[in-house]
Formats: C-alpha cells, structure tokens, sequence
C-alpha cells in the first residue's frame, strides 16, 4: 500500500485530467464501401476461391499510424515490445477492406510473435499514449476490417479445442499470443464509453466460406479434427461472441492445471489480468455506474452451468473454486518438462520459493476473487458471491468431484495473512456469508491462532501515542508498525489540537465524521498509531471479533481460557480468563473513539463486541467492573450535556441519539449481569447506585424511555441487595461478595440479551459498494497487479460515498 503523505480531503489515487486522444478522421473509398459488403454478406467456398480480393489487409506498408502533431501523449510502443508484434498490432487495427488474407494474420503470423510472458504495471503505464491511439483506430475501422471480431473467433475456438482436450495438452503458444493481443486490443477500446464499447464488441456475421478455408487449413494439421470441431461449436454457439469470449477466460481459469508447465502458469495468469483488465473501466465512473459495462454485465449474468462438476454447479461456482484452490496452495512456477535432473532440481530449490512470483501469483488471483464478488447486483444474484456463500468442506486428498474446498487449509492460509487487508477482507465475507465456514471456524479456532493475533493487531492499531514535550516536538508511538506497514507524516501537537477542534461528532460516518478514511490520514487527532494501517483494515478486525463474539459457546471456551498476561490498561491483567482480555480491549477502543477518533463504525463495532461477550460472561472481575460503569458514567454526562442544551445542531442530534442507544444497551446488559453470577460487578452497582438516578431525556425520545424502564427495573434490584447489606452486622467487602453469590444461585437467570451490531459490514443494502470500492482501492495500490487507470472517479469520493 503506497500512501506515505496522504492528506484530509484528497482522493488516495492520484487523478489526473483524462487523456483526449485525436481521432483520427478518414475517407471512406468505393474499395472499402466494396470490402464492407463482402463482409456483411455470406458468401461460399467457392465464391471466395474463384474471386481476387484486395490483399490490403497483409500490407506491411501502411501509413496509418503516424502521430498526430498535436498529440499530446506519445504514440511510441514500449521500447520492451518487440517491433514484429508492434507491426501485427498496427495492421490489426488500420483500416483496410476485409480480405481472404486476412486470415493469414492468425494462421501464419501469430506463432512467430515475440511477446513477453506477463507485461508488468510499468510497461502498461509506458504503453498507455500507445494503446489509447490503437483503441481509437480499432474503434473507427473494426467496422470496416472486422479483424477484432476474427481475433475473438479464434481465441474461443482455441480455447474450446483446449477444453474438448480437458487441457491436458501443453498451451498452443499461438493461444497465448494472441491472448496478449486480445488483452492490448480490449484495454484500447475499454477507455470509450459504455455505448461505443457495445458498437465495437457488437456480432457481425462470419462469411461461411471464410471459415470453410480455416477448417481445410487446420484440418491437415497435428489434431486438426479437434480444432475444425472447435471452429464449428464456435459457429453454432447461440452466445455473442463476447460472451463466449468472457466463458472461455472464466472455463479457462476454471480448468488449467498451474502445476503442469511453465506455458499453463504464465497462462492462467494473463487469463486472471485480462478478466481484471475487463472490469477495470468501472472505476472511471460513478458508483452508480459500475453495473453498466457491457461487459461486465455479461460477466455476473451469462455465466451458464458447468460441465466438469455435477450438474447442480455452475461456471461462477468453477471459477471461485479453483482461484481459491490457488491462493490456498501457494506455487511457484513450474520448471519446464523437457529440463535435465540438474536443472529441474536447481529451479526447484531456488525458484520454487521465489516470495515475489508466489505473491504475485497469490495476489492477483486474491484480488480478481474479491472483485467478481463485489460486482453490483443490478438485475440478478451475483453468482460468484452465491458461490462464496454456498462453499463446503472436503477432506484433504479427496478427488475433487465437486466444487469444495479443503477449510483447515483456508482457514490456516486466512489466520496466516491476517495482517494483510485482501485476506481479512475474504475471511469476512466467508465468516459473515458461509455458514458452513462460520461453524467451522467457531470450532477450531484457539487463543494462539486466530483471537489474541487478533487482539494485538487491534491494539496496535489504536495505540496511543506517547505524549510529546513541547508544540513543536512530533508526536511518537510506543508500538512498532506491523511489518507490512510505512510510516506515514507525522504532525506536531499544534497540527493535533488544530485538527481535533474541527472533528465532527461520533454520528454517521458518511456525512459528519471526517475520520472514516480507508487509508489513514495524517492529520487525524492522535492519528491511530501514525501507521498507515487502513481504517477498513480495522473495520474488518473488529468485525470478525464481533461475529464470534455472537456464539455463546465460543465465550464459554474463551472463559475456560486463561491468559498468563495481558497488557491492559490502566492495570496489566495476570491470569485472566481470555474474554475478560477481549472486553479490556474494547473498552479501551470504545473510551479512545468517544475521546478521539468519533468514529461511528468503530463505536458500534467495540459496543457490540463488549457487550455480546460480557452477555454471556460470569465472575466479571472487580476491574472490568469498575471501568465498565465509569463508561456508562462518562457517556451519561455526554447525553445529558445534550440533552440541556437549548439549540442542538443537526451534529448535536446525531450525537445524542448515539449516545441514547449506547445508554440503552449499556443498561440492558447492567439488567442481565445483575441476574448472573457477578457478584463484584453487584458490588460494584452497589457503591455507584446514585449514577442510576440521574437520568434526564426528552418527551419524544422512545429509546431513552425504554432505558428508563430497564433503569427502574435496576434499581428495584439494586436496592433489594442494598437492603440485604443494612441487614449485615459489620459487613466486610467478603461477607458482602459471599451473600450475592448466595442470593444468585438461588435466583433463576434472566433472559440473554444480544445488542443487534453482528456483522456491521455486510448490510444488502451497502455491502456492495463497500467492497467494490475497496476491491478497487487494493487492485490500483498494489505494485503486482498490471491495471492502470489514470481517473479514477469511483474512488475519488470513497469515504463520503461508502464510509
């Protein structure tokens, strides 16, 4: 995540003005009116033999590509493409009758192409000028050549001989070039609007006869009777052939086996950016539009049955199963079969484990599964979320007769990588939308593995900084960032207090509160840590604490777990059952937000976490105690400041009602413990009963009159164990902890009561714009993957927007 100065109020991508590419005007001749009714027209075998088309289309001489002199973007293909494949692209997209010999580009030019395996972010961003320059000549003359329209031919027929084999073949390595070129010819056309997009992808009829000269060309060639058949379900297939196109990439995906060679790895991978490449122009619109590509529509939409499992799945279900097979099984790249035992053994001990190829492998697949899961639903169910959703368990070393994954090697990997942002974010879709996985994760999940990692990450995230000696001096942290993590900006105390007088009360997050950043900001009072440990990345922590801390018997296990020490504040806690380490810690997070921050998420996530694990908790120490009821005292002075207020502002409003239901489920969760067995927390009540009188609350305030009732209930009870102390003789702290824990036992238990904050993030509503956002936000700040936009309004209002 590179953001290392980032400021209040300026987008996290840097958005520059978009590019205006001249078009380039032409004049339309009788030749070309000529080629264009060949084209449109079918004609036969032998029409096209007997006749003398115009070979313009194999012309190694065109002038078409001469930049414009006010061009204000270089024209140049990268100095790292090689000038053969430079020169195909360039008669790929000038304009030129359609011809017989056209088809010679595919069948006699492909093969010898010189491309690079993965071209790299940096050779994308040198290529952009390049690229927009082919998309506007490839959209004013595809009409004309339909060269577009017979590169897409060709890769669905390949990529269907490849599947009638079940892949079981080495890669045709003309499939991959022309892959690459499909990739550089999509990218060119995908900075147009939607509509032109739809005018240049759209189906025009294939001359029969042309495709008859394929089928005898290919035919005579090594398993030419599987690529003729592969020619002729292309030609009978019902689908557009975009949308073939999109099924093959996701079949593809689907069924490469990474492990078999080093073309079926450097494959799969331009498979997965070129389907990332397809969606990339829904961050240069508005959230409302990201529904709208034609593309992606037919992505989330045409996606039919699947063919390798039962019939009951589906491609999305294909697609989901193998990206997560291999993010879970990390590889490298395979050597090469035809290396001696030397050389095989030498690449397998040095670049099996080459961490920056296993990360990009890892990553790239990670983050296309997070954003077909993200896509908007605008007229049907995401089937990729749906097949999220609906994942199950299998033994490892079953044969894989369905579309199952191992869970003890996911959750491993997802427990593994929890300090980066794209892992949580999959384990909180899977813990908030399987439960199959949920249970799963309920009944393994320790104290080493998944909570107290946890935990720290949470408070190494909010630490407080110490504090600093003088105005001009930076404020400091006494916590190391996590090792994936850079040191933001650092402000002086002066910048501190200057930015804490203009933060807005804890309300909604998405119009008042100027804290809820996904990246960190700089300028944030007492900033969390001064580390650039995202919001959304906390947001996410402390969601999946909350949705266990839901379970009553995952607390119960966290009782019987005992911690030997727990760096809580203001005391250390010694040999503490682990809960109570979890409650320490939200309140801590809570006290800091109302204090600093003014979060609402973060308000919401720690509330609710705190009050779903002490729900359910006995014995609650006399510290916890203590702390908790200083809480409710501290927000009840909060509300009733409000409250004698004569002209509240609209943020004045907001903060009451937050601080009303806070009061509310603050007070319900003092009405169960006094039922259980707490006898220090009974105590505690017993010394701070005169806070329950204070209450003051308007009229019209239906929450507040509701604490009222749970108040009165209280102090009936408070008051009862009040009376039993007067009859005391001399009592001591002992004799009064002893006749509590009597009265109780003898006592039935009251009702449990649950706050209804689980799983914050995954409301129907804004779940979706939440994570196609930040789905977005991980692709375009990560140095592995190759997209590249240069205007990114989908982002550029993130935080009012979504947060």
């Amino acid at each position: 995540m590179n953001s290392t100065s980032r400021k209040r109020g300026t987008p996290r991508i840097l958005v520059t003005s978009e590019v205006q590419v001249p078009h380039v005007a032409r004049m339309i001749d009788p030749t070309e009116q000529a080629a264009e009714s060949i084209y449109a027209n079918s004609i036969s075998r032998a029409q096209i033999k007997d006749g003398s088309p115009t070979p313009l289309s194999t012309s190694r001489t065109t002038v078409h590509f001469q930049p414009a002199a006010n061009s204000k973007r270089s024209r140049t293909a990268p100095s790292s493409w090689s000038s053969a494949f430079v020169g195909f692209l360039e008669r790929l997209c000038s304009p030129h009758p359609f011809g017989v010999e056209s088809l010679g580009i595919w069948h006699d030019e492909v093969e010898q192409l010189a491309i690079p395996e993965l071209l790299t972010r940096e050779q994308w961003q040198e290529a952009e000028g390049f690229i927009q320059y082919l998309g506007e000549q490839l959209a004013a003359n595809n009409s004309l050549t339909g060269n577009l329209n017979w590169a897409m031919f060709h890769f669905v027929a390949g990529m269907r001989a490849l599947k009638t084999v079940d892949f079981l073949t080495e890669v045709d390595l003309a499939l991959r070039n022309l892959l690459t070129v499909l990739h550089v010819a999509l990218c060119s056309i995908l900075v147009f609007e939607n509509s032109r997009v739809a005018r240049i992808l759209a189906d025009r009829p294939i001359p029969s006869g042309a495709v008859d000269l394929i089928e005898d060309k290919v035919r005579s060639m090594e398993g030419g009777e599987v690529r003729v058949h592969a020619f002729q379900q292309t030609r009978a297939d019902a689908s557009t052939q975009r949308q073939q196109l999109l099924q093959c990439v996701v079949l593809g995906i689907s069924r490469l086996d990474v492990r078999r060679s080093p073309a079926a790895h450097g494959f799969y991978q331009q498979l997965v950016l070129m389907l990332t490449s397809v969606m990339a122009p829904q961050v240069r619109g508005t959230l409302a539009e990201a529904h709208s590509s034609v593309l992606v529509n037919d992505l989330v939409e045409a996606i039919g049955p699947s063919r390798a499992f039962n019939a009951a799945s589906s491609q999305a279900e294909e697609i989901v199963h193998a990206l997560l097979l291999n993010v879970i099984d990390v590889h490298s790249r395979p050597a090469a079969i035809s290396q001696g035992l030397v050389q095989s053994a030498y690449a397998f001990l040095f670049t099996r484990h080459s961490d920056a190829h296993v990360r990009r492998f890892e990553q790239n697949s990670l983050l296309l599964l997070l954003l077909l899961a993200s896509q908007p639903e605008a007229h049907s169910p995401n089937p990729y979320l749906a097949a999220l959703a609906n994942l199950r368990d299998v033994p490892e070393g079953a044969p894989s007769v369905d579309t199952r994954v191992p869970f003890r090697k996911l959750f491993v990997r997802l427990v593994q990588e929890t300090n980066a942002i794209e892992w949580s974010t999959l384990f909180h879709i899977l813990l908030t939308r399987n439960e199959a996985f949920c249970t799963y994760v309920l009944a393994r999940t320790d104290t080493d593995t998944l909570v107290e990692p946890l935990l720290k990450y949470i408070g190494l995230a909010t630490a407080l900084p110490l504090p600093a000696s003088a105005s001009s001096t930076p404020a400091v942290v006494h916590a190391k960032p996590p090792p994936s993590s850079k040191v933001v900006a650092i402000v002086p105390e002066s910048g501190v207090k200057e930015a804490k007088d203009k933060e807005a009360a804890i309300g909604n997050s998405s119009e008042n509160s100027k804290s809820a950043r996904l990246w960190q900001s700089a300028l944030l009072p007492f900033a969390l840590s001064l580390d650039t440990i995202p919001y959304v990345h906390l947001y996410l922590w402390m969601d999946i604490i909350l949705v266990l801390s839901s379970d009553t018997q995952f607390i119960e296990q966290l009782q019987r777990t005992l911690v030997e020490f727990w760096p809580a504040t203001p005391q250390p806690m010694h040999k503490q059952p682990l809960s109570l380490c979890i409650a320490a810690e939200m309140m801590r997070v809570f006290q800091l937000n109302i204090m600093l921050i003014r979060d609402s998420y973060i308000h919401e996530l720690s509330l609710g976490t705190l009050v779903n694990i002490l729900n359910s908790s006995t014995l609650i120490s006399t510290a916890i105690s203590q702390k908790l009821l200083k809480l409710f005292e501290m927000i009840l002075k909060r509300h009733t400041k409000l409250i004698d207020s004569s002209h509240p502002s609209a943020s004045e409003q907001m903060e009451l009602s937050v601080y009303s239901n806070t009061l509310s489920a603050f007070l319900s969760l003092f009405h169960r413990l006094s039922y259980s067995n707490n006898p220090h927390f009974i105590y505690c009540m017993l010394q701070s009963r005169q806070v329950l009188s204070t209450f003051r609350h308007s009229a019209s305030d239906a929450v507040m009159t509701r604490a009222l009732q749970t108040a009165a209930a209280l102090r009936v009870r408070i008051a009862y164990f009040h009376a039993r102390v007067a009859a005391l003789a001399n009592p001591q702290e002992r004799d009064i902890l002893e006749m509590i824990g009597s009265v109780i036992i003898s006592e039935p238990r009251a009702n449990s009561f649950h706050v209804d904050f689980s799983s914050m993030l995954a409301r129907p509503s804004r779940w979706s714009a939440f994570m196609l956002q930040l789905s977005w936000e991980l692709i375009l700040t990560s140095p592995l993957t190759i997209v590249y936009e240069t205007d990114s309004r989908l982002l550029k209002d993130f935080e009012h927007s979504v947060l």
